[in-house]
This record gives structure tokens, C-alpha cells and sequence, in this order.
């Protein structure tokens, strides 16, 4: 991709345009990357147990191997993302390979709570993340999943991790069609996400946070984390 021709008319006569070239891999799986080897989805461990898949150790090789097969590509400058099954396996890679990225950014991601250790926080708690979901998702609910994550995060001193929480999934060309909650993808792909909460009033909440340990739910008095108070402006893709 070259500057468009008022970039180019004022450049200097021996100044060359630059070449940008943005690398994109997307990798499936035959089955769902949540498989822990038997056909079963690995949210089914007891709790306190990492959901491991089955997946964690070809996807990551496969990615590696395309690195290592286009040697331009800034290894400074790896992001990664899914949706629902992907953002589960976006935050098993934070877990497992985190220092191969530089950000992440999972979507309506189905890595419980209640699997993630206070170990595992620690970890990773300086990596850049941003979580994205609906509150009406009925597929994966983000409170049980990334809402009580992103108060642990904050909890454990995260300066970059950020949260954009919709109330509906609503359409783009019909804004009055509604979709399932689940879809908040929608808003990732259209360049939507373009409010986050305001991470210092979460860390003011974090006094009447609390979670099930059992089902990773959240429990907390103010409830500060809810659409009504998504409304710090900044914008996912610049960020990235």
C-alpha cells in the first residue's frame, strides 16, 4: 500500500514512497479449539484447573512457523485475537506463550474465571489486553468470564488492560436489527469499539468486588463495570 497522491505530491523529488504491509494469519480448528482431547469442551475441568486444549501446542507452532517463514515481519508488533472459542484460545496463548505478543484482544471470550489462578494474574498482569463482550451475550456470560478477570487484573496492578462492555449487539446498516448478544465481534470488525471503562473508577470498586469461587461469578456492591459507565473515550484498532 503506497501514501495517497497528496502524500506523494508533497514529498521531495527524490523521496521514494514507503511500503506498509500488514501480515494476516487465520488459523481453524477441526473441532473447537476449547477441545481437551475428547471432544468435550475443557470448561468441564473442576474448578481451580487451567482449561487446556488440545489445540495450544500445533496452533502455536503453526503461528511460529509463519513468522519464521516471512522474516519481515516486526516481532515487536504480533497481535492476536478471537472471538467466543478464539478469544478463549487468545487468552490460553496470554497463559501460555504470552511473550511471543505484543497485544491481545479477546472477544466475547469463553475462558472462565473460575480456571484462572491468582498465579496465572500475576503472570501476565503487564501484558496489553483489551476484552470486548455484550452484556446480554447468552452464549458465553462476561460474568463469569472476562468481567471478574478484568477486576483481577486491576486488582494485581495491570496498567494496560482495558474493557469495552456493549449493552446490545445492534447493526451497522439497519441500526434498529438487534442480533444475539454473542455477536459483539460486530463492533470489533466495524471499528466500533471506540469506548473503554475508566480503569481508576474500577480499581475505586475494587473494595466491594468479589467472586465465586466455584463458578467465577462476580459479586460486587457499586457494580461499576455495566455499559452505563463504558464511557471513557479510545478506540481498539488505535490502540493496537
Amino acid at each position: 500500500w503506497y501514501g495517497d497522491h497528496r502524500d506523494l505530491h508533497s514529498c521531495p523529488h527524490d523521496a521514494l514512497p514507503i511500503s506498509i504491509c500488514a501480515y494476516v494469519l487465520v488459523l481453524q480448528s477441526p473441532t473447537m479449539w476449547m477441545d481437551r482431547g475428547d471432544g468435550q469442551y475443557n470448561s468441564n475441568s473442576p474448578a481451580g484447573q487451567k482449561q487446556e486444549s488440545c489445540y495450544d501446542a500445533v496452533l502455536f507452532s503453526a503461528i511460529q512457523d509463519y513468522v519464521k517463514s516471512n522474516p519481515d515481519i516486526d516481532t515487536n508488533r504480533i497481535y492476536i485475537g478471537g472471538c467466543s472459542n478464539g478469544g478463549y484460545m487468545t487468552m490460553n496463548l496470554i497463559f501460555e506463550h504470552g511473550d511471543f505478543f505484543t497485544a491481545f484482544y479477546p472477544i466475547c471470550e469463553a475462558y472462565m474465571n473460575n480456571h484462572i489462578s491468582d498465579e496465572m494474574i500475576e503472570q501476565v498482569k503487564d501484558y496489553n489486553i483489551w476484552f470486548i463482550a455484550s452484556e446480554d451475550d447468552t452464549t458465553v456470560n462476561p460474568l463469569t468470564t472476562s468481567v471478574p478477570t478484568f477486576y483481577r487484573f486491576l486488582k494485581a496492578g495491570s496498567k494496560n488492560v482495558h474493557y469495552t462492555l456493549f449493552d446490545h449487539v445492534r447493526g451497522t446498516d439497519d441500526p434498529k436489527a438487534t442480533y444475539i448478544g454473542h455477536f459483539s465481534w460486530i463492533y470489533a470488525f466495524n471499528d466500533q469499539v471506540d469506548k473503554e471503562f475508566d480503569n481508576d473508577k474500577v480499581i475505586e470498586d475494587l473494595p466491594n468486588f468479589d467472586f465465586d469461587p466455584y463458578t467465577g461469578a462476580i459479586t460486587t456492591k457499586n457494580k461499576y463495570v455495566t455499559n452505563a459507565n463504558c464511557k471513557k473515550p479510545n478506540n481498539m484498532w488505535t490502540w493496537l
